[in-house]
């Protein structure tokens, strides 16, 4: 990986603000599954390595991380098996992830990603950075949350794709909206890309994303819809994903099948 600038950072970030949390601080339960695209609600088991939409998650989610955390990540695709991990910590003022993801097909290159995030006004706005490099595609991308600890939550992301080919560059942007209750959340998200090398009726698709995420006490469930717009072909490509957890005091356990592939399984610990 060349110039991992975010990466060294990330771990830069992660080892300056060590001890300035307590043990056993916990993630909002909100963001514990996954929900959406996770611009306007990202998780925090899964947010650096796992996404739908044309950008990554949210990197400004990690400053729902409050304390440290750590998480384990199995998913099963067309016989194989896929392996992650997560690690990051956030304190009132500053936020650091750093994410591995290895996909279990032979042809395919494992990636490192990082991650740092800040609160410019506590409680309310939130920003990160993130970069990532898989072969020979650096991916930067930046984001940020409005509302972050309200019921009304805005967020928007923003991905720049570099190859080493000339004028293949992609540019994509995931805006959207979420409703946060104690016991519900809801969000609505919308996501484009412009691709240099895709035809202009590729380019003028757009991913759309509902989701419904219901909380009763240690339990979580997430019903998402996403469907493509603009789409040229004869029957819109289009989905549901569900998701699951449990909750413990300082852990979690998520389940999801459709996400990203067959079965998805995120085991978190938060301290």
């Amino acid at each position: 990986m060349r110039s991992p600038f975010l990466v060294y950072l990330a771990f830069f970030v992660f080892v300056s603000i060590l001890g300035s949390r307590p043990a056993f601080a916990k993630a909002p339960e909100e963001n514990r599954l996954g929900l959406g695209f996770g611009v306007a609600s990202p998780n925090v088991g899964s947010f650096m390595n796992i996404a739908t939409s044309f950008t990554p998650q949210n990197p400004a989610g990690a400053m729902y991380i409050d304390g440290y955390a750590a998480s384990v990540q199995i998913a099963r695709n067309a016989g194989l098996n896929d392996t992650g991990f997560e690690g990051g910590l956030a304190n009132d003022e500053f936020g650091a992830a750093i994410g591995f993801y290895g996909p279990g097909c032979d042809a395919c290159v494992s990636h490192l990603a990082g991650s740092v995030a800040a609160s410019i006004i506590k409680k309310k706005v939130h920003v990160g950075l993130r970069y990532a490099k898989v072969d020979t595609m650096p991916t930067y991308s930046t984001g940020a949350l409005f509302n972050a600890s309200d019921r009304h939550r805005f967020g928007l992301t923003v991905a720049y794709t570099s190859p080493i080919a000339p004028k293949t560059n992609t540019l994509a942007y995931t805006g959207g909206y979420a409703f946060v209750s104690k016991s519900q959340s809801i969000a609505v998200e919308l996501s484009k890309r412009d691709d240099e090398a895709a035809a202009p009726e590729s380019n003028a698709e757009i991913r759309a994303s509902v989701g419904y995420q219901k909380r009763v006490e240690s339990l979580q469930v997430s019903v998402n819809y996403m469907r493509t717009l603009n789409s040229t072909a004869p029957i819109a490509p289009e989905g549901f994903w569900i998701g699951g957890g449990f909750n413990g005091e300082t852990w979690n356990l998520a389940v999801y099948t459709g996400y990203t592939t067959q079965f998805l399984a995120v085991f978190s610990g938060y301290f």
